[in-house]
Formats: structure tokens, C-alpha cells, sequence
């Protein structure tokens, strides 16, 4: 690595540090076969909760940007155990002097066993760790969390100092450098802060690419948010989120069963447990359903999954609620089809069902039962238990949602 002695802050410097992290990224580029892994995450501190347990050193340089299998992610302990947050926490919150922390008396300790993590040789070096954390404290109280970019004004491989986590298979963000600053960030309450993926494990990795390789205009709404998953267009959330709404302020119960067809990602399911209902989320594409679980047990949901044809899910019929959101047109498209369709509503038993009928002036064409807006609303009504339609709203396309009972 070149290195030559220059001022900090000239623009020799800030040029020459650029160019340094544009060759590293160019051949991190190419090892990696993608060139966002030096993208921010911007987090809430609160959600980094755990630390990874007998990780050993590395050059962090060398192996950011990895996709590792393996059960490294498997053994981790609270972050907030960590002696070094509760000092912190002691010293700013607590207001109690360095001395009386027990993160001071181990570097004491250290000293005395010529141990030296951060380089401490001296009491003047313990002296002047404590008071830059001091002085940490008192520039990010006054001036916010600032990236490495922020403070030096260009890129440079000083972004390798920012807080780092490992994305574990389940999604969760597992600490991994930059403790000082993450205890502070955690105990100033800031919202959001941020923060570089040094690994991925391999079975995330897998889902958040299958996740993208959705086509946006075809995206069901993700019912979670992950700041390593923000690709999706906020129009498509806001729209599912609206929905949702409009839903449950027509419910009329606050707590029963729901039968969710062609679920995709479960994002209604999702809603609905949190609501208090359980849920049977029915996909009947295997890829998505595959997507749905995975979701459901990263979320540690606890609504059933079936991966099947719902006009072939005998084995429970009655529910309170049925979501049929966009999913019947097709059922249109053959004469078996319609006949599953028609058989399936004559079976069921449901005291509310909300449908998305087609706008008003597409109907179902082309079919082999071609039906206006209102023919279709009828079918389902006049081949269900159901008997009263009311319409409670539309969807972005002019799609009328209504509710039947």
C-alpha cells in the first residue's frame, strides 16, 4: 500500500486517499462480481443486539463482502453484556468517573500483564483512550452520527473504521466492530445510524437475491423491513399498507381465524397475527411459497403455511375471514378451473370475505367464461354462503375491494 506523509485535510491527500479506495474497490469488485458491498445500511443502533462469539481476528480489509456458509453466525452473546457498553453507559448516563467502570480496571489490568489491546503501554495511554471516547461522546451529541465519508470529505479506506455487523441466515444483524460507537449511539437514542456488512451468510444471501429478482411492477409487499431488503419501490408498500388499513377498519372482530389465498410473501398473514388473528397463508407457486416461509420463520410468525392449490386445501373450510385480493380472475381462464373455482366457494364457510374484483371497465376477457365487473362480483356471491357485497374502497388501478358477508 503507498503511503506517504501529506496533510491530512490538503487536497493531495483527499486525492490520493481517494484513489487508494478506488483500487481497492475495483479489485474487491471483481473478486466479488458485484460492486455495492461498500453500501451503507442505515439502522436503528437498538436492532444490533447481539455480538458474534469466537469470530478471532481477520484482516477486515481483505475479506469484506463475503458470502460464507457455515455456522458462524450460530454462537453469539448480548451486546450490552459487553463491559465496554456498560462503562459507557455508566460514565454517560450514570455519570460516574472512568476509575469506578470495570472497562478502566481491565485495561489496568492489561497494563500490569503487559497485555496491550489498543496499542495502551501507559497510564498516559489509558488516560488518552478514556478521554478520546469523551471526546467522541461530546461530537456526536453535538454534531450527530457522520460517516467516515462526512468527516474526510472523500472516500478513502478509512471507511473500513465505520461500525460493521455480519448479516446472519436469519436476517438478524450480528455486531462486529465499532463498539465505542455503537454504546454511544445506543444510549443517545439515535434513530438511525450508519453501518457496512462485512459478511453475509449463504442462506441469506440466497433469499434477499431471490427477493430482488422480482420484477417491481409484479412485487408483492415484503412484511418486513430489513435495511439489507430496500430495494422495493415505497409506492408498492404504501399501497399494501393502505390496503391493509382499509381492511381492518371494516372487520367488524378482533380476533379469529383468516384464510389468506395466493399469498405470496404473507404480507396480510404478517398483519394480521400482529393483530391477534391467526392466519393460513395459501401459496400455491412454489418459489414464492418457499420466500413466504422463510420469511415467516426469520419473523418467528406462527400463522400456517401451505404450499398447495387452495381449490385442493380440504383440510379446513370454514374461517372467519377469507382474503381473496386479485386472486379469482384466473380461475376463469378454463372450464376446470372455473368448475374448482365454483366447487371451492360452495364449500367454504365464511362470515366475511373481501374481494378484489377487476376494474370497472376491464372485466375478465379472453376466458372461458368472460365476465364484466359486476358478473364476477355476482358469481362469487351467488356461488358462496355469502349474501351482502359493499364496496369499501379501490386499489391503485381502480380495482373496487369489497366486502361480502
Amino acid at each position: 500500500m503507498l503511503r506517504i506523509s501529506v496533510p491530512k485535510h490538503s487536497l493531495f491527500y483527499k486525492a490520493l486517499s481517494n484513489f487508494q479506495y478506488q483500487i481497492w474497490k475495483k479489485s474487491k469488485s471483481y473478486v466479488l462480481n458485484h460492486d455495492d458491498f461498500d453500501r451503507y445500511l442505515y439502522v436503528d443502533p437498538q436492532q444490533i443486539k447481539n455480538i458474534g462469539v469466537g469470530w478471532g481476528t481477520y484482516i477486515k480489509r481483505k475479506n469484506f463482502g463475503k458470502v460464507v456458509d457455515g455456522d458462524w453466525d450460530l454462537n453469539s452473546m448480548p451486546f450490552e453484556d459487553l463491559d465496554v457498553y456498560q462503562a459507557i453507559h455508566e460514565r454517560f448516563i450514570q455519570k460516574k468517573e472512568w476509575e469506578e467502570t470495570n472497562y478502566y480496571k481491565r485495561h489496568k489490568e492489561y497494563m500490569n500483564w503487559n497485555s496491550t489491546p489498543y496499542g495502551l503501554k501507559s497510564q498516559n495511554d489509558i488516560a488518552q483512550h478514556f478521554s478520546n471516547i469523551d471526546n467522541l461522546y461530546k461530537n456526536i451529541l453535538k454534531s450527530g452520527y457522520r460517516t467516515r465519508r462526512d468527516i474526510d470529505g472523500t472516500n478513502s479506506l478509512r471507511i473500513l473504521d465505520e461500525i460493521t455487523v455480519r448479516i446472519s441466515r436469519t436476517g438478524e444483524l450480528l455486531f462486529e466492530d465499532g463498539r465505542h460507537r455503537l454504546s454511544i449511539a445506543k444510549i443517545l437514542r439515535i434513530p438511525h445510524i450508519p453501518v457496512l456488512v462485512t459478511w453475509r451468510h449463504k442462506m441469506w444471501d440466497q433469499l434477499r437475491r431471490q427477493i430482488t429478482s422480482e420484477k417491481k411492477e409484479l412485487m408483492p409487499c415484503l412484511p418486513i423491513k430489513h435495511p439489507d431488503i430496500d430495494y422495493i419501490d415505497e409506492f408498492y408498500s404504501a399501497e399494501c399498507e393502505k390496503k391493509f388499513q382499509l381492511i381492518k377498519s371494516h372487520l367488524g372482530v378482533k380476533t379469529g381465524t383468516v384464510l389468506d389465498i395466493g399469498a405470496r410473501f404473507g404480507f396480510f398473514s404478517h398483519k394480521f397475527e400482529d393483530e391477534g388473528f391467526y392466519c393460513y397463508a395459501v401459496e400455491k407457486n412454489k418459489e414464492k411459497f418457499d420466500r413466504l416461509n422463510r420469511i415467516r420463520i426469520l419473523t418467528k410468525k406462527n400463522f400456517a403455511a401451505i404450499n398447495c392449490d387452495v381449490f385442493e386445501f380440504i383440510e379446513k373450510t370454514q374461517f372467519d375471514i377469507v382474503l381473496a385480493l386479485d386472486v379469482f380472475q384466473q380461475s376463469f381462464k378454463t372450464k376446470k378451473d372455473y368448475e374448482k373455482l365454483k366447487a371451492f366457494l360452495s364449500c367454504l364457510t365464511a362470515n366475511i370475505m373481501f374481494l378484489e374484483a377487476p376494474p370497472k371497465e376491464a372485466g375478465i376477457k379472453n376466458h372461458y367464461m368472460n365476465l364484466t365487473h359486476e358478473e364476477f362480483t355476482q358469481f362469487v356471491i351467488d356461488n358462496s354462503k355469502l349474501g351482502r357485497k359493499q364496496v369499501i374502497g379501490y386499489g391503485v388501478k381502480g380495482q373496487p375491494v369489497y366486502k361480502i358477508s
